[in-house]
């Protein structure tokens, strides 16, 4: 899943780039996941939900409370 979102993450189905960014930020890596949110086709509660949770679960508050602001 990782080689397919890095080759194709612009024309993947939102549905896959949530889950992959889901896997990214389980994994700790905030670096991939901030690249594939950035060059996602669309964004939806969903995937905003994961990113503002997942720097969250990473000790990245200040990074939570600005991708918050950032979605309303």
């Amino acid at each position: 899943m990782h080689a397919h979102a890095i080759k194709v993450s612009s024309g993947a189905d939102i549905s896959v780039c949530k889950e992959v960014l889901d896997i990214y930020l389980k994994c700790g890596m905030i670096d991939e996941a901030e690249r594939l949110f950035g060059e996602m086709p669309a964004r939806n509660v969903i995937s905003w939900t994961f990113m503002i949770t997942g720097y969250g679960k990473h000790g990245l508050g200040k990074k939570a409370i600005r991708r918050f602001n950032e979605m309303q």
